[in-house]
């Protein structure tokens, strides 16, 4: 992907999400403004609870709103990612991917949120590149940091795939503990992710070819990468010729994917 096709594609992204800033901000004063300036005047004034009311119709009032805002932004975020996302997800060109997030994250100018958004987008593209010290050096930078604190599932995840990725048996134990209780009853497709990961890494490789058949091959890099993962599992298990069958399948869809180099040699020892 050239430069200016990158510059672009952020360029439209950071003004998508400024214009997501100025649509919720529309959006929590009608929600909330009215009501503020509406409500007391249906409390008879001589009601004793009056201020009692008032305040509790003002916290429900308070907490529809955020939830709407909640909901309006992650939708509108997601439509404005989706040019960078679409790039790995659908094309699984992982090292253009990496220079888009790269490149996000520079643009400092930009609304904090967005950037935060994009910081994360570009840890996981590290992470798929290989680069892990790149990887925590963004996750540990003290902005994002502060960021994650409003999000501990995301913290408690990336910590636990550097464990992995660090093969630091004591943390792995750890995160994948918390994840659990963070995500009890949330995020059920992340939480089989973390799962089938948590069992590749305790090598029980029969237990995660069974587990990558529950989930829907929702897009091409998530084909491509349990292509991988289920031959690297079959060819621990010593059924070579099945293995082969997913390795070809990497290397002809897998277009810049590390996966890619990865499943040729794979293919080399099998012959």
């Amino acid at each position: 992907m050239k430069d200016e096709q990158i510059k672009q594609i952020i360029n439209t992204y950071y003004k998508k999400s400024k214009r997501t800033t100025t649509i919720v901000g529309i959006v929590m004063f009608f929600i909330i403004f009215p009501p503020a300036i509406l409500l007391p005047g249906f409390i008879p004034e001589d009601f004793s609870g009056r201020i009692v009311v008032i305040a509790i119709c003002y916290i429900v009032v308070l907490v529809i709103g955020v939830v709407v805002e909640n909901k309006i932004r992650t939708s509108l975020t997601n439509r404005a990612m989706f040019p960078v996302t679409s790039v790995l997800n659908d094309q699984c060109d992982s090292k253009s991917y990496l220079k888009l997030t790269t490149e996000g994250c520079q643009r400092r100018e930009y609304a904090r949120n967005a950037k935060n958004f994009m910081v994360t987008l570009c840890i996981g593209a590290n992470r798929i590149e290989n680069n892990l010290k790149k990887a925590k050096e963004l996750f540990n930078d003290a902005e994002y940091q502060r960021y994650l604190r409003r999000d501990k599932i995301t913290a408690a995840l990336f910590n636990f795939r550097f464990a992995i990725d660090e093969n630091n048996n004591d943390d792995v134990e750890l995160y994948h503990s918390n994840l659990l209780t963070l995500m009890k009853g949330k995020q059920p497709q992340l939480a089989k992710k973390v799962e089938l990961d948590y069992t590749i890494y305790k090598k029980d490789y029969e237990k995660a070819l069974l587990l990558m058949d529950e989930f829907p091959n929702s897009t091409k890099y998530r084909e491509v990468t349990h292509a991988y993962l289920k031959g690297k599992c079959l060819y621990e298990l010593k059924r070579k010729d099945e293995a082969k069958v997913f390795f070809e399948e990497v290397v002809e869809n897998g277009n810049t994917l590390p996966y890619v180099e990865e499943s040729k040699k794979y293919l080399k020892r099998i012959g």
